[in-house]
């Protein structure tokens, strides 16, 4: 009965993200903080606050928050693209090739 309003969580955030507005991402925001206190490993929230800390622009953060995304699961296409991301914006051009091209690979794999 604990494991359903995780999931809503999940969903409701989901949808907050993808809707992208300012109301939406702070509404985001406070769901991945609720869901990182209930499960601070669950890679489907690591997921989420990755792809959080990218569309605020924290990229020192998402930067750490993918290391542990890819950490626990090495399949994690979201992880390697802002790692990419990151990477390029560092001007780190060769590790921003190698980070994408898994992700693209990940991203091919059924």
């Amino acid at each position: 009965a604990g494991y359903a309003p995780f999931e809503a969580d999940i969903f409701d955030t989901r949808i907050a993200l993808a809707k992208g507005t300012p109301d939406e991402a702070e509404r985001a925001s406070k769901l991945v903080e609720r869901l990182l206190q209930a499960a601070p490993n669950d890679t489907r929230v690591l997921d989420l606050k990755v792809t959080l800390s990218m569309n605020q622009g924290q990229t020192d953060e998402a930067r750490t928050w993918a290391e542990k995304l890819v950490s626990l699961n090495k399949n994690s296409p979201t992880g390697y693209r802002a790692l990419g991301l990151i990477a390029l914006m560092n001007g780190q051009r060769a590790d921003a090739i190698q980070y994408y091209q898994r992700a693209v690979l990940l991203q091919k794999e059924p």
